[in-house]
């Protein structure tokens, strides 16, 4: 969670820049792109100082509906769903003020799925293991 924090940070500053240089802010969308490639590219560098390599989870959908999202796990909209959530996974309400990026959490395995890419941006559960793990707790 700390490079989407550094992403964020950073990709504000390129607004302010972008606003500076041409009189006028990046639309909502643009700077949530800008945000996207940001992070990615501080992950990219985090894994390559560990020697590890990059790679991104893209969940597909069915052959003739694009808004039958299937997930890794396996899970579609007719088994466990999936729900609008931020960036933790937590559910929110798709309202413009508590979702401005659009990202759904699959109720199966805890993905965070970017709407706009069908990337899986964070693993809720994932993280929730590892920091149950690093402080000695059990998995939830």
């Amino acid at each position: 969670m700390k490079h989407v924090y550094e992403a964020e940070k950073y990709a504000g500053r390129l607004c302010d820049l972008i606003e500076h240089e041409h009189g006028q802010r990046p639309t909502p969308d643009e700077w949530q792109r800008a945000v996207q490639l940001i992070h990615r590219i501080l992950i990219n560098v985090s894994l390559r100082q560990k020697g590890q390599a990059m790679t991104t989870e893209t969940i597909k959908h069915e052959p003739h509906d694009s808004d039958a999202w299937v997930c890794l796990c396996g899970n579609r909209p007719d088994l466990h769903g999936f729900y609008p959530c931020d960036k933790t996974g937590t559910y929110v309400e798709p309202t413009l003020a508590a979702w401005q990026i659009p990202r759904y959490v699959c109720d199966r395995c805890g993905r965070i799925i970017n709407q706009s890419t069908l990337a899986v941006e964070e693993s809720a559960l994932v993280e929730q293991k590892e920091q149950a793990q690093a402080t000695g707790g059990t998995k939830p």
